[in-house]
């Protein structure tokens, strides 16, 4: 539904208060940096990262922590394809 919203308004959607709310909230789901200590964790990360792709809008921290785990060469490869793939729909941003 967001994403809905976010595509008919692009201009506002980056900066709509309950846009990055949902944004900040999901990410939450991404614990350490997207360290996991089992499969389950992972799966819950993974579902985090594919939230945020579909919504398409990150605040700066936000944008900032799914980096760290493309970046982070410890974590599962399933983790870090899913941070890159939740960046495909957000603008591109000099940090990223």
């Amino acid at each position: 539904m967001a994403r809905r919203y976010c595509v008919q308004h692009q201009e506002e959607c980056q900066t709509n208060a309950d846009v990055l709310q949902l944004s900040t909230k999901v990410a939450k789901m991404l614990a350490n940096k997207c360290q996991v200590s089992d499969a389950k964790d992972e799966v819950k990360v993974i579902a985090a990262l594919k939230a945020l792709g579909n919504l398409g809008v990150m605040t700066p921290e936000v944008r900032s922590t799914v980096a760290q785990c493309v970046k982070s060469a410890n974590l599962p490869i399933t983790i870090r394809l899913a941070a890159v793939e939740a960046s495909r729909k957000s603008p591109c941003v000099k940090e990223v």
